[in-house]
């Protein structure tokens, strides 16, 4: 799915679980969805950051620089200044440079585990509570989402690389993967719209 829709829906999932989960902290909850709604993709090679950011197009070269990013933040937490954020963000960026877009990693179960406990050890140190669990919850619509297209997920990788799709997916450029998409954008919009006054 694209990017937008993989958004309108973590956006509703923010809404859905504000008014169940115990917090204070919204601001940082709302982050934590959008990154969730996103990280899959990061290693897609048409993603924002990909394609805005990075200097270079060739794949070889993006896996040098995350792995070099991350590893120098790993080196700087080790030698300089410990801290949790550096973990994070130097663990992070490497498992996005080992990951191909929707083959392996950042696609399947496992890679939302490890991300999330990643996140959540950054939540325990700095007090933010249980706010991964809207990162957990966002990343694994992305997976269902991604199922519901025909290219499909490799959701047991490393177990099996074999990929896998609900009955009735879609192409997601085809005229009724732009419709679907269309409607659950549309959806996702009335559903926050209806609930936002809640959150006053």
């Amino acid at each position: 799915m694209t990017g937008k829709a993989h958004i309108s829906v973590g956006a509703s999932v923010f809404v859905f679980l504000s008014q169940r989960l115990p917090g204070k902290y919204v601001l940082i909850s709302l982050v934590f969805s959008i990154l969730g709604a996103l990280l899959p993709d990061a290693d897609h090679p048409k993603s924002f950051f990909n394609k805005y950011v990075l200097p270079f197009r060739n794949n070889a070269t993006k896996v040098i620089f995350y792995c070099f990013l991350g590893t120098l933040a790993l080196y700087i937490d080790s030698f300089y200044k410990s801290d949790p954020i550096l973990k994070v963000i130097g663990i992070t960026l490497i498992l996005l440079g080992l990951s191909t877009h929707r083959t392996g990693f950042t696609h399947s179960v496992f890679g939302m585990l490890i991300f999330t406990g990643i996140l959540a050890t950054f939540c325990t140190a700095y007090n933010l509570g249980k706010t991964y669990y809207y990162f957990l919850a966002t990343y694994g619509s992305h997976l269902i989402c991604d199922m519901c297209t025909k290219q499909g997920i490799p959701v047991l990788y490393p177990i099996n690389n074999k990929k896998f799709k609900f009955p009735l997916a879609f192409s997601t450029n085809s005229f009724r993967g732009k419709v679907t998409e269309n409607i659950i954008i549309l959806l996702s919009i009335i559903y926050v719209s209806l609930n936002l006054p809640k959150f006053f």
